[in-house]
This record gives structure tokens, C-alpha cells and sequence, in this order.
């Protein structure tokens, strides 16, 4: 499907939380997190 801009539209989005697809995406937020010097789990907490 194409949009105005030509760039084409998206549809939905697929997140992989579990790992199976790709690797788990909390070992990137854990890592982002201490880069960052925030506590590990900070992207995860509510």
C-alpha cells in the first residue's frame, strides 16, 4: 500500500518479547539501561 509520500504505509507492528523469532529484547533494554547509568531494570518496572 502506498501512501501519499511514496513511502508505502505500516500496517501493524510484530514484537518478538519472548525471544523465539530474534534474541529477547530485555538483554538490549537491561544494557541500554546501565549504559545509560540507570538501574537495570528501569525500562521494565511500572
Amino acid at each position: 500500500m502506498d501512501s501519499e509520500n511514496g513511502r508505502g504505509a505500516y500496517r501493524g507492528l510484530l514484537v518478538d518479547w519472548g525471544g523465539v523469532l530474534t534474541t529477547s529484547p530485555f538483554a538490549s533494554f537491561r544494557s541500554f539501561c546501565e549504559l545509560e547509568g540507570l538501574e537495570p531494570d528501569t525500562i521494565g518496572r511500572r
